[in-house]
C-alpha cells in the first residue's frame, strides 16, 4: 500500500463463497462482532456473528476493523480511520477497497439490508379489544395516588374492556385505609371497578397459593410475601403482584407519583429508529418551563402504540408508525452487538415513555455520561449545571419512537405482554429494574423494548436532592447488578430457545450463586467492579475527546471522576456489596441466602402465573 509506512493494510482471503455486488455507496456499514481465532505469521480468522462467513486477515486490518463499530458511510469511515490511524493519512482508495472486501466477505452490516428485511406489515388484530391490565403502586402515598387519578380522569378513558388495580405496600394503615377509600370513591364516581389489593388482600392470595402449590411455599412467600425487616425497599415485590395481576394479557404499570399527561419532546419530533443509544436531555430552570410542553390536547399518554405495539413482531409495530421501509439513517446509532436482534420474529415486550421533572433515578453521575447534544444543554452555564447537578428538572426521552434490545426500565409507565412467560422482578434492594430487564432478555434474547417519544411529569411529594460527592464517587457494585452482570457473560452459552427451559436455566444460575464460595465469590466481585471501573473510563476518555469545546467546570469534574476511579483499579477493591447492612462478609453471606430464596421464587415462577391467570 504506501510504502512509507510499516502499517500493513492489506486484506487476506475469503474461506466463503463470494457474493455478488459491493455495497451501495450510501448504505451505512459497521464491521460485525466477530469470533477470532489467531493464525500464525501475524493473522486472525474470523467469523462473523451474524452471517457466520469467515475469512483471514493481518492483525493491522482487525485493529482498522475495531475502529469501525458505527454505523457510517465507507466515506465516513474512511475520514474516521484516517483520523485514528495516523499511518493511514492520504489513503481513502485503499481503505474503500478494503472495506468494500471484508463487505463482499460478509463481515460488515449493511443498515439498507436490515431495512428491507424489515418491511412494516399492517396487522388486523381484533386483541386491541381485550384491552389492558392497569397497576397502580403505591406505597404509604395516597396523596399522590389521589393526584394521579385526578389527571386521569382528564386524560384517560375508563372502560370495562380494561381491568384497574391498586397495588398497595404501604406500611401505614391509616395509608392503607385511605387508599382503600380512594378506590371506593373512584368506584362510586365511574361504576367502574378499581379493586385495592393491599396488604391483607395479598395475604389471602398468597396462603390461596400455597396451598394449591404446596412444592413451592418457599419461594412463592420470598416474592411475594412481606420481609420481616419492612425497613428494607420492596419495590419489586408491588410488581411480582402486578404480574400475576395482569398475566395471560397486558400490562400497564403505573407509579403513583406522576400526572397522567403526555409531554412533548423539547426538540423537533425525529423519525422511528432502531438504537442502542440513551435517551437524550434538556434542562429546565423551573416547572414554569417545562409545564408549556404539556399536551392541551391530552391523548391518553398509555394508549395507541403504548398497547398496541405489545407482543407485535417487530415489522407489525413498524407498521403503527410508518407504512414504508425505514431509512438507512434510522439504524445509525445502532450496535453491531444488537444487530442481529432485531427480525421478523422479534417481538415487543416493554413499552415505556420519558420522564419529566425528577428522572427518577437513585444517584446523579449518569448526568455526566450523556449524549453529546445533551451535555451542551446540561453545561449551558455554570449554575444552571451546578443546579441540575443537585436538584434536576429535565426532560429525559426520546424524540422519536425508538426500538431496543436493551432494556432501560427507568420509567414511571411501563407497558409489558404478559400474554408469555415473564421473570419475577427481584422483591428487595435497589436496581431490581436493571435485573428484571436482563432476565426478560435472557428469556428472550431477540425482544425489544419501545420506547415512545413522550413524557410523564414526575413530581415526587417529598423533595430529592443530589450532593457533588456522589457525582465523582466510584460506587461499589450491587448485589442486583452482580446479578445482572452474571446473566449477561451466560446469556450466550444457553442454547435452549423455549421460555420456559430458558427459566430453569436462569434458577439454576442463581442456585450456582448460592452455592459460591467465599474464595470465588470475593474474586468475582473483584472482576465485576474492576470490569465496571476499566469501562467506566474508557467511557469518559472518549466522551471527553469528543467534547474539546467543553467548559472547564464540566472538565474539570470528569478529571475528578477519573483519578477517582484509577485509584479504585489500584485500592483495595469491594469484597461485599453496595447498600447492603454489615462486613462484607455479612454481605456476602446474605446475597447468598438471598440468591437461594429468588432461585427458589424462580423455580415456582412459571406455576404461580399459571395459577394466576386463572385465580386472579
Amino acid at each position: 500500500m504506501n510504502d512509507s509506512t510499516s502499517y500493513s493494510f492489506s486484506f487476506s482471503y475469503d474461506l466463503s463463497p463470494k457474493r455478488a455486488g459491493g455495497t451501495p455507496p450510501a448504505d451505512l456499514m459497521a464491521f460485525d462482532i466477530c469470533r477470532e481465532y489467531p493464525l500464525p505469521e501475524n493473522q486472525v480468522l474470523l467469523r462473523s456473528s451474524h452471517s457466520h462467513r469467515q475469512t483471514i486477515v493481518t492483525s493491522d486490518v482487525l485493529y482498522s476493523l475495531r475502529q469501525c463499530l458505527e454505523f457510517k458511510t465507507l466515506e465516513e469511515h474512511s475520514r474516521h480511520l484516517q483520523n485514528v490511524i495516523p499511518e493511514l493519512a492520504g489513503q481513502d482508495q485503499d481503505i474503500g477497497n478494503v472495506l468494500n472486501s471484508v463487505s463482499q466477505a460478509g463481515l460488515m452490516l449493511s443498515a439498507a439490508a436490515k431495512a428491507r428485511e424489515l418491511r412494516p406489515v399492517v396487522r388486523d388484530d381484533a386483541a386491541e379489544a381485550s384491552g389492558a391490565c392497569y397497576c397502580i403502586l403505591s406505597c404509604d402515598r395516597p396523596e399522590a395516588v389521589k393526584r394521579l387519578l385526578a389527571s386521569m380522569q382528564q386524560s384517560h378513558d375508563f372502560n370495562g374492556r380494561n381491568r384497574y388495580w391498586l397495588v398497595d405496600d404501604s406500611r401505614d394503615a391509616d395509608k392503607q385505609q385511605a387508599n382503600r377509600q380512594l378506590c371506593d370513591i373512584f368506584q362510586n364516581e365511574y361504576d367502574l371497578p378499581l379493586e385495592y389489593f393491599g396488604m391483607h388482600e395479598q395475604r389471602e392470595a398468597l396462603e390461596q397459593m400455597k396451598q394449591d402449590l404446596p412444592e413451592h411455599r418457599q419461594g412463592l412467600d420470598f416474592l411475594l410475601g412481606r420481609q420481616p425487616d419492612e425497613s428494607i425497599p420492596s419495590y419489586g415485590r408491588s410488581r411480582n403482584w402486578s404480574l400475576l395481576l395482569g398475566a395471560g394479557g397486558r400490562l400497564v404499570l403505573l407509579d403513583d407519583d406522576i400526572l397522567y399527561q403526555r409531554a412533548r419532546p423539547p426538540q423537533a419530533l425525529a423519525d422511528v429508529m432502531l438504537t442502542s443509544a440513551v435517551r437524550s436531555a434538556d434542562f429546565f430552570s423551573s416547572d414554569d418551563a417545562w409545564r408549556s410542553l404539556l399536551d392541551a390536547d391530552r391523548p391518553d399518554p398509555c394508549s395507541g402504540a403504548f398497547t398496541q405495539a405489545l407482543g407485535r413482531r417487530l415489522p407489525e409495530a413498524l407498521a403503527l408508525f410508518t407504512r414504508e421501509v425505514l431509512p438507512t439513517e434510522a439504524l445509525r446509532h445502532l450496535s453491531p452487538r444488537d444487530y442481529h436482534h432485531f427480525n421478523n420474529d422479534s417481538r415487543v415486550k416493554i413499552t415505556a415513555c420519558g420522564s419529566l421533572g425528577d428522572p427518577g433515578t437513585s444517584g446523579n453521575q449518569w448526568l455526566l455520561q450523556l449524549d453529546a447534544e445533551s451535555r451542551k444543554r446540561l453545561f449551558v452555564s455554570e449554575s444552571h449545571y451546578r443546579q441540575h447537578l443537585q436538584h434536576p428538572n429535565l426532560w429525559s426521552g426520546r424524540k422519536g419512537a425508538a426500538f431496543l434490545n436493551t432494556f432501560t426500565l427507568i420509567s414511571q409507565a411501563t407497558g409489558l405482554d404478559a400474554s408469555e412467560l415473564l421473570p419475577p422482578y427481584f422483591p428487595i434492594q435497589r436496581n431490581e429494574d436493571l435485573l428484571f430487564g436482563e432476565m426478560l432478555r435472557y428469556l428472550y434474547p431477540h425482544a425489544l423494548q419501545l420506547d415512545l417519544p413522550w413524557a410523564l411529569p414526575h413530581l415526587p411529594l417529598e423533595r430529592r436532592d443530589w450532593t457533588h460527592e456522589q457525582l465523582t464517587r466510584p460506587s461499589p457494585i450491587g448485589m442486583l447488578s452482580f446479578a445482572a452482570r452474571m446473566l449477561t457473560q451466560h446469556q450466550e452459552q444457553d442454547l435452549a430457545k423455549q421460555a420456559g427451559v430458558r427459566m430453569r436455566s436462569l434458577a439454576s444460575l442463581f442456585h450456582g450463586l448460592a452455592d459460591a464460595s467465599d474464595k470465588d465469590l470475593v474474586e468475582a466481585i473483584a472482576q465485576a467492579s474492576l470490569q465496571r471501573y476499566s469501562l467506566q473510563i474508557g467511557h469518559l476518555n472518549d466522551i471527553l475527546a469528543e467534547s474539546p469545546d467543553a467548559p472547564d467546570y464540566w472538565r474539570q469534574d470528569i478529571q475528578t471522576y477519573l483519578v477517582n476511579l484509577q485509584q479504585a483499579l489500584f485500592g483495595l477493591l469491594p469484597e461485599g456489596f453496595a447498600l447492603m447492612a454489615g462486613a462484607p462478609q455479612a454481605q456476602r453471606d446474605t446475597a447468598r441466602r438471598l440468591w437461594e430464596d429468588f432461585a427458589r421464587g424462580l423455580d415456582a415462577w412459571s406455576s404461580a402465573m399459571e395459577w394466576a391467570e386463572n385465580r386472579l
